[in-house]
């Protein structure tokens, strides 16, 4: 992570960069006058960032019959490919090519 994740300016803007993944974080805000005193702080923000999401999965195997269609696939391993996150099931979603709205099936 950088060592100053910290950018703010004048204005009422800050942002906080290069912060670990699906991490929670408290901020608070004071204010200084021309003279270096500080205000009482904000009540505090409890606020995450998200974590990494898995990664997309390649449909390289489908089964067609006259009324059925299979799907398989690999599993996802891996940190890479799982954002670090444990897999708990796969959701399927289909739409006929003349519908606009996927269905979950799965």
């Amino acid at each position: 992570p950088d060592p100053n994740p910290i950018s703010a300016s004048a204005s009422n803007i800050a942002t906080l960069s290069n912060l670990p993944k699906n991490t929670q974080f408290s901020v608070r805000v004071t204010t200084m006058d021309i003279y270096d005193r500080l205000s009482l702080p904000s009540q505090p923000l409890l606020v995450s960032t998200l974590p990494t999401l898995p990664g997309k999965i390649n449909l390289p195997l489908a089964t067609i019959s006259n009324q059925e269609i299979s799907l398989s696939w690999r599993s996802l391993t891996g940190n890479d490919e799982t954002g670090g996150q444990s897999i708990l099931s796969y959701r399927v979603y289909a739409k006929r090519n003349d519908e606009n709205i996927f269905t979950r099936i799965l």
